[in-house]
């Protein structure tokens, strides 16, 4: 048997542990971690005019049979966003297409859903991812196009 200060230690040691678990467990929410998804940063050569946001959004919807579900102003006038969605149910992918045209940047999101939020991209979410960058070119030779990442949490950006 050990001496009662060393079996006291190891519960100690036991309560610890189990306490600093739980504290990261409830703090997960708010910490930074990756997003699942295809994500396009797209620097525009030029200025980019107010409409480039629902023109582009269009051009996405005719050429990948997604529907544009909403369109509409962010914080500053100059700021836009579209969210396409897919007409399948399951697996369901968005796009969303942001424009900052002050920077004239745009963003273009690909994310898959499933019953319980995000997932990682299928092979045909990526090959959607594909054919929007595609068009991303092809509408804007001569942006300089990023593959970029999105982070989530409480405290992310």
């Amino acid at each position: 048997m050990a001496p009662p200060g060393m079996r006291l230690f190891g519960v100690r040691s036991i309560r610890f542990r189990f306490v600093w678990a739980c504290l990261v467990a409830a703090c997960s929410p708010f910490l930074e971690r990756e997003s699942p998804g295809v994500f396009y940063d797209v620097q525009l050569a030029a200025s980019a005019p107010s409409t480039l946001c629902l023109e582009f959004a269009s051009d996405v919807a005719a050429h990948t049979g997604l529907e544009l579900t909403w369109h509409g102003p962010l914080q500053r006038p100059d700021q836009c966003a579209a969210l396409l969605k897919d007409r399948a149910d399951a697996p369901k992918r968005e796009v969303w297409i942001t424009m900052d045209a002050e920077r004239s940047l745009l963003f273009v999101d690909v994310r898959q859903f499933g019953p319980s939020g995000p997932e990682k991209p299928s092979r045909k979410t990526k090959e959607l991812a594909k054919q929007l960058a595609q068009l991303i070119h092809d509408r804007f030779p001569a942006a300089k196009v990023t593959q970029g990442n999105r982070l989530s949490g409480l405290l992310a950006p």
